[in-house]
């Protein structure tokens, strides 16, 4: 057999395994009733998504998964969590509120993914530089200049939020 068949079995099968990592750890996540446990399942989401990005050889993007998200983000949430106490009750909107948002953004999330899953998929193919810190570089300070400082924006606004909220609850 040749080099490239087996390669190509070891990739497609990463990524099927990445794949179903992500699928079950982001399934648990939503499901876990304790925010901990929420908190861990998104490590481990993260941590297949960052696969993902070395599969595709986008290996500054999988670094930067493991490091901003895997471990500030998630130590982020967990101070939150921490600092707003542990009393899920008191943030519920209730069983009609929660199943009637959940339908709400089940039907747009599937509304808006479906043309992407009708195109097929050997008519693109990701660049082969993709992930790599130049073309990032460029990108983020040339087309998406305002997208890259508003996201930075609204950051900074969620963690005033958390913090003027954890203030007033003590």
């Amino acid at each position: 057999m040749r080099v490239e068949f087996w390669s190509g079995i070891y990739e497609g099968g990463s990524f099927l395994v990445a794949a179903g990592l992500i699928l079950i750890s982001s399934v648990g996540m939503v499901l876990s009733r304790r925010p901990l446990y929420g908190a861990l399942w998104l490590v481990s989401a993260l941590l297949g998504t960052a696969v993902v990005y070395a599969l595709l050889h986008a290996h500054f993007l999988a670094a930067a998964q493991l490091l901003v998200y895997a471990g500030a983000v998630v130590v982020l949430v967990l101070i939150v969590l921490m600092l707003l106490g542990g009393n899920p009750e008191r943030y519920r909107l209730g069983a009609f509120g929660l199943g009637f948002l959940a339908i709400v953004f089940g039907v747009i999330l599937v509304w808006g993914l479906t043309p992407g899953f009708l195109v097929p998929l050997w008519e693109s193919s990701p660049a082969s530089d993709l992930g790599t810190v130049q073309n990032l570089g460029r990108a983020l300070y040339g087309r998406f200049v305002f997208p890259f400082e508003a996201a930075s924006l609204l950051i900074l606004t969620a963690l005033v939020g958390a913090l003027m909220l954890a203030r007033r609850l003590k």
